[in-house]
């Protein structure tokens, strides 16, 4: 066996009984490799410990057609919502750069309004000057 680190494999000498121990959600779950975990537990995995758990139950044992059946369900499951996870950072991000574009439109608007305002307070002068001249 291989002496190396795996955060994986925290027991590696149980795994010839077929109890050992997988990760789910960073927590270590012991269990028994003759039988597939919850659909529920599975699903609840991380991709990389997923794969993890998949790749040891294989090593271990001839899975089912059913138990290969259940697997890329919960596969397809996973990848499923790590898109969606994934399509709400995008989302949200593109949310927050749209606020900062309103921010700074607004803020353009309030410096043109202001010139705005500006440039008609000159114009009336100037239409008061005029006037003053056609009257005299």
């Amino acid at each position: 066996m291989d002496s190396a680190y795996n955060p994986f494999n925290i027991h590696q000498g149980e795994e010839d009984s077929g109890s050992c121990v997988v990760v789910c959600n960073g927590k270590p779950i012991k269990t028994n490799l003759h039988s597939l975990l919850e659909i529920n537990i599975l699903r609840t995995m991380h991709k990389d410990e997923f794969n993890e758990y998949q790749r040891r139950v294989k090593q271990f044992r001839q899975l089912t057609e059913d138990e290969v059946d259940i697997l890329k369900g919960v596969d397809r499951k996973i990848k499923a919502q790590e898109s969606l996870r994934k399509c709400r950072i995008k989302k949200k991000e593109e949310i927050i750069t749209m606020e900062k574009e309103i921010a700074l439109m607004k803020l353009k608007t309030s410096e043109l309004q202001k010139e705005n305002g500006q440039i008609a307070d000159i114009l009336s002068e100037c239409e008061n000057c005029r006037n003053n001249i056609i009257l005299k």
